[in-house]
């Protein structure tokens, strides 16, 4: 027997279940909004203590002054508000810090100085970055009872300011004027000799019989003239050594152009061998050319390979964030400071444009003479536009080795360290003849990095590696 069951009735469910999960969605959405609020809040907080402290890096390395550094912070804390409030952050040592950033263990590590300390006549303390400590007191977007009403998020920011007084200790030295790419011109001589194009004499024109790299002497017509005739036929057959000896043409020519008074007129006709008056003649000049009696530093010479590697060192500043300054110091048989610390890079272009290389190689002098133009160096009084809290950077470059009996360069970069023991002394060695023992000594006692350039190319790659030497200003 078949019975129908009535259907159960469900009528006001629906209405009880709301009832109970409404609040409990309040309640979840409640808590959703308050964390995005919080996120928000830390947020801004972190964007305006990034804000403040690069602010009062920024300041702090123009003004070399702490109280345009806390104005500076101040400002800028105070454009960044935080949950539509405006931060102020105290002046104190608590919440606006200067002391100095130190790479340890691949991390930098802050350690502060009170600002009385930085700011005393007599400080000798290290001051290259900033510290803002930031933080609010504010209300939460929902409030529950017996739960906390307001939450107080602090945010600290460092900015690491790396300017740099950076001084230029340059050899001038007479081989400054030689021939850049010894070994073509070397083979190219030989060649011409072994095939009685030139004879032994013309190859040896200075008279060093021992030594036969004669890349900085004077050419007689007959020499560059095979020396063309070589490059012709280079050129024909697409050799790719034509460009090289054609370099080696134009060095010479250049050389002998720009000798000074009595000049003589080249004339590249000439096919005979050289005679015993043009070698004397060869001799003479090559003698005076030696002592510096040129209106310029040759073409393809070692100083104007150095005068285009420093163009696109200064080249590298322009484009940093901050003011860097250079001090030019040139250093032969005595040294002397062509420029003291100065933003003007255009000026010091043309200066080291203008240089005629000539004397001896005092390194040791040359390095001494550059410490001075940075740092009181063996009391010599603070140099001039020399900035307190500026990083101090000395970059000697040579092509030689230091003089007999002169100052040793590895004693004064000892001294020099002990005294500034967060400056550092980089060195550039540059050709065949450089000595790069001792300058690898020299940048290891002053605390930086050795390079050596082959070069032109090289030359200029090692000038810019050095002045991109590390980030200039960053924050964290």
């Amino acid at each position: 027997m078949i019975r129908n069951s009535k259907p159960c009735s469900r009528e006001g469910i629906i209405a009880p279940l709301f009832a109970f999960i409404l609040p409990v969605l309040l309640i979840f959405s409640a808590f959703a909004i308050n964390l995005s609020y919080m996120q928000l809040t830390t947020t801004q907080l972190k964007i305006a203590s990034d804000a403040a402290s690069h602010a009062g890096g920024r300041a702090l390395s123009f003004h070399q002054n702490t109280d345009r550094a806390i104005e500076a912070m101040d400002q800028f804390a105070r454009l960044n508000p935080v949950v539509g409030n405006t931060i102020v952050v105290p002046q104190n040592d608590a919440h606006m810090q200067f002391g100095q950033a130190i790479l340890t263990n691949g991390r930098y590590e802050f350690i502060q100085h009170p600002k009385d300390v930085v700011d005393a006549d007599n400080s000798q303390v290290i001051v290259n970055s900033v510290r803002v400590f930031a933080e609010v007191d504010t209300p939460m977007a929902f409030r529950f009872q017996n739960a906390n009403t307001s939450f107080n998020p602090t945010r600290s920011s460092i900015t690491h300011q790396k300017d740099r007084d950076i001084a230029m200790v340059i050899d001038r030295s007479g081989s400054m004027l030689e021939f850049i790419d010894t070994p073509i011109l070397d083979t190219v001589l030989r060649h011409l000799r072994n095939n009685r194009l030139i004879s032994s004499s013309e190859l040896d024109v200075s008279g060093i019989n021992s030594n036969v790299r004669v890349y900085t002497q004077y050419y007689t017509n007959n020499t560059l003239t095979r020396m063309l005739e070589l490059q012709d036929r280079l050129d024909r057959i697409n050799h790719p050594l034509a460009d090289r000896v054609r370099r080696s043409v134009n060095y010479a020519v250049s050389m002998q152009t720009l000798l000074k008074s009595p000049k003589r007129t080249l004339n590249l006709n000439t096919t005979t061998p050289a005679n015993f008056s043009e070698i004397n003649t060869a001799r003479d000049w090559f003698s005076r050319f030696q002592n510096g009696m040129v209106e310029a530093a040759p073409a393809y010479s070692r100083w104007r390979a150095l005068s285009e590697a420093m163009n696109q060192f200064f080249d590298v500043l322009e484009r940093t964030d901050q003011e860097e300054q250079v001090a030019l110091v040139v250093f032969s048989s005595d040294a002397q400071a062509e420029s003291i610390l100065t933003s003007d890079y255009d000026l010091l272009r043309e200066t080291v444009a203008e240089i005629v290389p000539i004397g001896g190689t005092q390194i040791g002098e040359g390095l001494r003479r550059g410490l001075k133009e940075v740092v009181n160096y063996e009391n010599s009084g603070e140099p001039s536009n020399s900035r307190r809290f500026a990083e101090k950077m000395i970059v000697v470059m040579t092509d030689g080795a230091q003089n007999p009996g002169g100052l040793s360069p590895v004693p004064v970069a000892q001294n020099f360290k002990r005294q500034n023991p967060e400056a550092v002394i980089h060195t550039i060695t540059f050709g065949e003849g450089a000595v790069q023992s001792t300058m690898q000594d020299v940048a290891r006692e002053g605390g930086g990095n050795h390079y050596h350039a082959s070069d032109a190319g090289e030359l200029a790659t090692e000038f810019r590696e050095i002045a991109n030497i590390p980030p200039t200003i960053f924050t964290y």
